[in-house]
């Protein structure tokens, strides 16, 4: 399961930074190396903690679909031409 979270929807759920570095149980400090979206273990733990209200489930099968389909236009190109 991957779980895609934007760090400002994150922030805005918890109230502000250190609120959710206490949700999470990690220190407020470990925020700021984060870009603008949370860190996969972070993800999966504030999904589960709000029981799905925050964060977005993908499907590892269409993320790996995607991937494929550019590789597969890459490879034509090359060598299909």
């Amino acid at each position: 399961m991957y779980i895609e979270t934007k760090t400002s929807d994150a922030i805005s759920y918890a109230g502000n930074k250190s609120k959710l570095a206490n949700l999470l149980d990690i220190t407020r400090q470990s925020l700021t190396s984060w870009g603008p979206y949370l860190p996969q273990t972070s993800a999966q733990k504030l999904f589960i903690l709000t029981e799905g209200e925050i964060g977005t489930q993908v499907n590892e099968n269409n993320k790996r679909t995607d991937i494929r389909n550019t590789t597969k236009t890459f490879s034509n190109s090359m060598f299909y031409s």
